[in-house]
């Protein structure tokens, strides 16, 4: 049985900003930077301009039709 320390039990809570930070950095740590979209992207769901689908959406769009500019 494996124990766990007094760290590993606490809740993890951050804001939608400390979680988007959070990816960005866990990203470029393992060598893929952010694009420019990528933290656009983030940023309008930090503001509740997007939600999780409408995002989602945006990224299929982007990669499955021809012709989706980046803006």
């Amino acid at each position: 049985m494996t124990t766990m320390s007094p760290l590993q039990r606490q809740p993890v809570s951050y804001t939608p900003e400390e979680a988007s930070a959070l990816a960005v950095a866990a990203a470029g740590l393992a060598g893929f930077p952010a694009s420019d979209s990528v933290r656009d992207l983030l940023a309008r769901m930090d503001r509740g301009e997007l939600n999780e689908d409408e995002a989602a959406a945006e990224v299929a769009a982007r990669f499955t039709r021809p012709g989706f500019r980046e803006v």
